[in-house]
């Protein structure tokens, strides 16, 4: 079998194994990856995923978004390579506010300094009242998920469960987030289970930090577009507002 010639290839070599993007097949990867590192004790694993793999000794490490300066110098960079100039002294807080409004999400702040070809700074900062679609257009050559800002958080919203959908809508119409001994009556509300904002935490959709749940300011942005688009926004919005 293919896993049998894999392990006889490896077997007795010191090396790094990479599981890249295995979100969508994490039950599957959970299952490789027990299999080589039984059978190869001299390998190491290196799986990326928006969720933990949950073997016995995973270390997880949350790379979260970029650190600010190292996000503004890449939106610098890509403006540069976009239109020949980087971002002039008039036009630097625009910048900065771009990279904040886009939570230093690499693909988002690659996304936007390419709109740099035909418009403005301001401009672009303008836009991003309506990100989803001011970022609707990314390289053709690249992957599908990585062409537009929606289809990067489709791919995570693809693997979401039906309560777990429901938990990402109702956490979006919170704009300070919601305060984790209020999330059985949020999720009571809602009619989902508390125990989901947990997952999404784990799904590195939600994140939890003093004693509130909370999420990326693109991340909520795309659950309202969901609400709306479904309309059902208002309703989400009022039973917020009773919770």
């Amino acid at each position: 079998t293919d896993r049998d010639r894999v392990i006889e290839g490896l077997s007795g070599r010191a090396v790094l194994i990479v599981l890249d993007n295995c979100e969508h097949v994490s039950a599957a990867a959970a299952a490789v990856a027990r299999d080589l590192l039984a059978a190869l004790p001299l390998a190491r694993l290196l799986a990326t995923s928006r969720e933990p793999l949950g073997l016995p000794a995973e270390a997880f490490v949350a790379l979260g978004p970029l650190p600010e300066l190292a996000a503004r110098e890449l939106f610098t960079r890509r403006v540069e390579a976009a239109r020949g100039a980087s971002p002039q002294p008039d036009e630097l807080e625009a910048a900065a506010r771009i990279v904040r409004r886009l939570d230093g999400l690499p693909l988002a702040l690659e996304l936007a300094a390419a709109r740099a070809r035909s418009l403005t700074i301001a401009e672009i900062d303008a836009g991003l009242d309506d990100r989803f679609a001011l970022l609707a257009h990314g390289p053709r050559a690249a992957d599908p998920r990585h062409q537009t800002l929606r289809a990067l958080i489709d791919w995570s919203w693809e693997t979401l469960t039906n309560p777990e959908r429901a938990a990402l809508l109702a956490a979006s119409v919170f704009p300070d987030g919601i305060g984790a001994k209020d999330a059985a009556d949020v999720a009571r509300t809602f009619a989902t289970d508390a125990a989901t904002f947990d997952l999404l935490v784990d799904r590195s959709l939600l994140r939890r930090a003093d004693g509130r749940f909370r999420m990326l300011e693109t991340v909520r942005e795309y659950g309202l577009d969901r609400l709306r688009a479904d309309g059902g926004e208002y309703e989400a919005r009022t039973r917020a507002a009773e919770v």
